[in-house]
């Protein structure tokens, strides 16, 4: 690593990072701690762009396992990122035990709510993969709250058709450019809502 080009650690970060972690009960000070985690961190980012789930679910672990017992309070930003990219690489191989530990540790650990959103979306495709799906609904139902952005609890099938309708229209009015075209969502609060709404969909429509 120390002969390596700092331009060129991407090019090799799998070596780099294959070689250091048999090694890694010889990382000791908190410099070294932190330079390790953040080339696993690394690695398995690269990993998931290249589909190697697997690879990047090992490279995530053992970059939480280097940082050690103190990480949340010591690294905290590294940490969340390492266990989110950990969660998903579990997600991807169906590592459900997995997936559910890392889910409990970042809701444990986690300084505000915005931090935990992937985790409960974490636990939510847990209590789907084994057909909880109203616990999934009753879930998302408690974090929309917390978003203040409640279901409707009085719904009936008029009150549906009519929202269909509106939606509807507004959708007749653009061309598919025009939609295209729209601006991403900025409002975080309403992006998360719909990350959550998305999971709970797909368990209503099983239940």
């Amino acid at each position: 690593l120390i002969r390596t080009p700092t331009e060129d650690i991407d090019e090799c970060i799998f070596d780099i990072v294959h070689h250091m972690n048999k090694g890694i009960n010889l990382i000791r000070t908190p410099e070294q701690k932190y330079d390790g985690a953040r080339l696993n961190l690394r690695a398995g980012q690269k990993a998931m762009c290249s589909l190697s789930f697997h690879s990047a679910s090992k490279y995530c672990i053992s970059g939480i396992k280097i940082l050690g017992n103190e990480c949340w309070g010591v690294n905290y930003d590294l940490t969340i990122d390492l266990h989110n990219m950990a969660g998903k690489a579990s997600l991807a191989i169906g590592d459900y035990e997995s997936m559910k530990t890392i889910a409990a540790s970042i809701l444990a650990n986690a300084t505000c709510f915005e931090d935990e959103v992937f985790a409960h979306v974490l636990q939510m495709k847990y209590l789907s993969s084994f057909g909880q799906f109203n616990k999934v609904i009753h879930k998302c139902r408690d974090l929309l709250q917390r978003l203040d952005e409640p279901l409707p609890t009085d719904i009936s099938e008029n009150v549906i058709m009519q929202e269909y309708a509106k939606t509807k229209a507004k959708l007749n009015a653009l061309t598919e450019e025009d939609i295209l075209a729209l601006p991403d969502m900025t409002d975080k609060k309403k992006s998360t809502a719909m990350l959550i709404l998305g999971d709970a969909v797909n368990s209503a429509v099983i239940c």
